[in-house]
């Protein structure tokens, strides 16, 4: 499949060629006027006067003149770059002495002459022919030409990139600058402003700005894609190389034995609120009851389901309190509401709200029993869940 850039290049030059058509054409029409005119002014009118002066001056003669005259410009041919698509043919139509000529058109010659009291005024008529398979092959060679200076010469430098050069110039050498300028247009105002605020705070060549100006992943972020880079690289501890792989890594919630993993990120939290967590991800990824988990009554604990998430933190090496206290007094409203509200804090906390949201629960009550229904609101596809 063609490039866009190929296509826009060929755009190009079609329209290159479109407008040159009429430009040359006419050019070529006035140079060739310009040369019919210069040729008869030095050429014919001195071969006219040497007649007129060895002749008698009667009406075979002058008939026998014209003739002449008509051999005589039958050998003009059109000149220079003209002569390669116009051939032209010149006929004299009318030559008057010390009288007017009739009006003529827009295919008429006049050329005009005195020769001592005489004022000799003489009518071509011009018709030339038009070779446009030579024409419009001449036309599409100089615009490929011309196409081709205007890619080799260097584009001037937009406000930004110029602005961008001042400010980075003393970080980068002339090979990556060069790479930077290329991609800096492409930046979204979000981008181009972190790497501002970055360049005032950073001065290191090791900085996290350099790195990522090098990277070539950094010129093609998404706006999403982007606010996760600036995450990760507020996390302790965290590279521009790491944090890049986060931005790029796909949209997923997964669970390791330990650990939970948002868009690549590591998530530090708790084991209870964690197991909590990775319970409900089980919940939905198996997709039962389409992953909705029912809060208990508010008056009466559900041991049964206290007894079975005891049982899936035991097997997760869950805290023995937490476990021990689902098994001797059931699942309440209160442990399900204090858990997922721990992990929103600490996905909160971690991610910035409108990151965390997408990741966190959604809620519906229940028509039959007026209790409310929570699952996580990610999508099946995007959890990954492993013991290993």
């Amino acid at each position: 499949m063609l490039s866009a850039k190929y296509h826009r290049r060929l755009a190009i030059w079609c329209a290159l060629v479109v407008l040159s058509l009429p430009c040359s054409y006419y050019t070529a029409l006035l140079s060739v006027r310009q040369q019919l005119n210069a040729y008869l002014q030095e050429s014919l009118t001195m071969h006219v006067n040497d007649a007129l002066q060895s002749s008698i001056h009667d009406l075979n003669n002058r008939r026998f003149i014209v003739e002449q005259i008509n051999q005589h410009i039958s050998q003009w041919r059109t000149q220079a770059v003209a002569g390669h698509f116009l051939s032209g043919q010149l006929t004299l139509l009318d030559w008057q002495t010390n009288n007017p000529l009739p009006q003529g058109g827009p295919d008429t010659l006049n050329l005009q002459w005195d020769s001592g009291p005489a004022h000799h005024q003489m009518q071509f008529k011009l018709s030339l022919q038009l070779d446009t398979v030579k024409w419009l092959q001449l036309q599409g060679l100089l615009a490929a030409l011309l196409l081709i200076f205007l890619l080799l010469f260097p584009q001037p430098l937009s406000a930004r990139q110029r602005d961008w050069q001042l400010r980075i110039g003393p970080l980068l050498n002339r090979n990556t600058m060069q790479v930077s300028l290329a991609r800096i247009s492409a930046l979204s105002a979000q981008q181009y402003q972190w790497l501002s605020i970055e360049l005032a705070s950073n001065s290191s060549k090791d900085s996290q700005l350099q790195a990522c100006l090098l990277d070539s992943r950094f010129y093609s972020l998404t706006t999403i894609q982007f606010d996760w880079l600036l995450c990760a690289l507020n996390q302790p501890e965290c590279s521009a190389e790491q944090a890049m792989s986060i931005a790029c890594a796909p949209a997923e919630l997964v669970f390791m034995p330990q650990q939970v993993q948002i868009h690549g990120l590591v998530i530090p939290m708790a084991k209870t609120p964690l197991l909590y967590y990775r319970w409900y991800a089980q919940q939905r990824w198996q997709n039962l009851d389409e992953g909705w988990l029912l809060n208990p009554a508010t008056n009466k604990a559900d041991l049964p389901t206290g007894a079975v998430l005891a049982n899936f933190m035991r097997a997760h090496q869950g805290h023995s309190r937490a476990i021990n206290d689902l098994e001797q007094n059931g699942l309440t409203p209160k442990k399900l509401d204090q858990n997922r509200n721990r992990i929103r804090e600490t996905l909160c906390a971690v991610l910035g709200e409108a990151l965390a949201e997408p990741y966190l629960f959604e809620s519906k009550r229940d028509i039959r029993s007026g209790r409310f229904a929570h699952r996580i609101a990610v999508d099946i596809p995007q959890i990954l869940i492993s013991n290993r």
